[in-house]
């Protein structure tokens, strides 16, 4: 997209530099009088299309800024609307959604109000030289040093380069707004993870056991630790129960064991070795990981038990729906099958 962008840019950048300064020049060959009244008109056009475009290009990075806040609550909307309507807060989110759309409107009013001037101002400037040089020929005609096919074509030429200094515009218009938007995207594509990949692909036999060892953690732009000289440590076999209020630490303690964020001090060691010495996918892949919400995919019920091992077997698959109770042949009183020759895991 980004080649294609740049040629098409590109070609149009070259065909309206070639029609614009090909037809001053061709003016300056069929009359020096009428090249020098198109060359006075030249800077006030430049000057008022770089005015309008130096006012224009902060609204572009606002106009961006306002549209993924819009975007951001109406995906907060969709994704909540049970919450939302549970709770009898439909107004609430119209007036946000509406002071969100609001900015984002007035914004782009304004961007259309200077280019809505600059076409005009543009047009105004080169009818103007068109005026000149119909009167500068009409005197031409009349003393017989100029023919009228001679202003004619004085006119196609102011003609051709109005429209290539139009094209221009419209072409740096969008050269200001892809700029923007290419801004956001470097920085996105600049940007550099805080988590370091580690050299260590798991080689060691899976133990099972894990330790935390010292551990500290306080989220980026909080004062308050969530972690604070957490020891503790689960050999292979052990079913560990973590309790405790909400916000304590407890999703805090199983995200630094999978090594989502780092800790502050201390280590997390899952089979002797530092989670942070763990190439991730290596780490991840052995630990298995019941999330607190669930997520279901466009896909079978089947596909979604096993999304997490890819090519796993009838038999593990009826093994996961009978734990989680998803297995249709599964008494939901009891717990226990009504046909229990069928699928055994």
């Amino acid at each position: 997209m980004t080649v294609s962008l740049a040629s098409a840019t590109g070609a149009a950048l070259i065909r309206t530099s070639l029609l614009t300064f090909g037809s001053m020049y061709l003016m300056f060959r069929l009359n020096l009088g009428f090249g020098f009244i198109v060359l006075c008109a030249f800077p006030l056009l430049v000057g008022v299309i770089g005015f309008c475009l130096w006012r224009a290009n902060p609204l572009f990075s606002r106009l961006q800024a306002y549209l993924d806040a819009m975007n951001q609550i109406m995906q907060e909307d969709v994704s909540g609307i049970r919450i939302m309507k549970a709770c009898v807060r439909e107004a609430y989110e119209k007036m946000r959604f509406g002071k969100a759309n609001e900015e984002l409107v007035g914004t782009q009013l304004k961007t259309l109000v200077i280019f809505a001037f600059m076409n005009p101002l543009t047009n105004a400037i080169m009818y103007m030289a068109v005026t000149a040089i119909l009167l500068s020929g009409s005197f031409s005609v009349e003393n017989g040093s100029f023919t009228p096919g001679n202003v004619m074509a004085a006119l196609t030429y102011t003609t051709q380069l109005l429209n290539g200094i139009l094209m221009l515009v419209m072409l740096f218009q969008n050269i200001s707004r892809g700029l923007t938007s290419w801004k956001r995207v470097k920085e996105v594509l600049e940007s550099v993870p805080e988590l370091k990949e580690g050299s260590f692909g798991g080689a060691v036999q899976a133990q099972g056991e894990i330790e935390f060892r010292d551990v500290s953690f306080t989220y980026p732009k909080s004062t308050r630790s969530v972690l604070s000289h957490i020891n503790l440590k689960i050999h292979r076999g052990e079913t560990v129960a973590v309790i405790g209020a909400t916000g304590c630490g407890k999703t805090t303690l199983a995200g630094l064991m999978l090594r989502f964020c780092d800790v502050d001090s201390g280590a997390v060691l899952v089979d002797g070795v530092d989670v942070r010495k763990y190439r991730q996918r290596a780490l991840r892949e052995k630990i298995a990981v019941a999330m607190q919400k669930s997520e279901l995919f466009s896909m079978t019920a089947g596909e979604n038990i096993t999304w997490g091992m890819p090519g796993a077997d009838e038999a593990l698959l009826a093994s996961a729906a009978f734990i989680a109770q998803a297995d249709s042949r599964q008494d939901r009183r009891t717990g226990k099958r009504r046909y229990p020759g069928l699928w055994r895991p």
